[in-house]
């Protein structure tokens, strides 16, 4: 159980990374699209927190009902993955119809559908990122002994992933590899930690059944 503990904290800073990234990228697409920094960076983070606590009150209520948390975390990774790749595709996709829809609305208007959108394409994916440290954390209390040490493990290795997707994204992946590479990058690491979650708690239903 130990060294599944060690797989789930490393796939778990894995995790952050991509976040952290994805918060990034989400950022500069979304000045392109809604113009001015500071309203992309406002808008994006409140959709962004927004999201994260939604996901993890609603997770957190239903992840009793679960036979196996470890595979209800991968199809949250796996869900995060498929959103978030498709975020840069929705963007394209509307930006037409919002800068012909923000030339012809008043001001005001303007304002709410830029929140609008930014939430209508940034909740799906932040909600399953929400649901994944309640889901962790009920894997834990069911099968760890030292469960307040691992909990703060989880925090501690989430948060230090989260500090090197920023660095990683801000000075390497999205000045290298722009921004279509650097969502490839996070949409990699969510499929990583998906599928080996996806693996491990496989095999502790065989174990448990052998």
């Amino acid at each position: 159980m130990k060294k599944t503990t060690l797989i789930i904290a490393l796939l778990f800073a894995v995790s952050g990374i991509s976040a952290l990234v994805y918060e990034l990228v989400w950022i500069r697409l979304l000045s392109h699209l809604l113009g001015g920094t500071t309203l992309a960076i406002s808008t994006v983070l409140a959709a962004f927190m927004g999201g994260l606590a939604l996901g993890s009150h609603y997770f957190g209520k239903r992840v009793d009902q679960s036979a196996n948390p470890l595979r209800l975390y991968s199809f949250l990774e796996l869900g995060v993955a498929g959103l978030g790749a498709l975020v840069p595709l929705m963007v394209l996709i509307l930006e037409p119809a919002y800068i012909k829809a923000a030339t012809s609305l008043p001001d005001g208007m303007v304002a709410i559908l830029r929140v609008v959108l930014t939430f209508v394409l940034l909740l799906p994916p932040t909600f399953l990122m929400g649901g994944t440290l309640p889901v962790l954390s009920r894997f834990l209390v069911r099968h760890s002994e030292k469960l307040g040490r691992n909990l703060g493990m989880l925090y501690a290795v989430n948060t230090f992933g989260a500090v090197i997707g920023i660095a990683l994204s801000g000075f390497v992946l999205i000045p290298a590899m722009g921004l279509t590479g650097s969502t490839v990058f996070a949409v990699a690491g969510n499929l990583l930690a998906g599928l080996v979650a996806l693996a491990l708690g496989r095999g502790l239903v065989l174990s448990h059944e052998a």
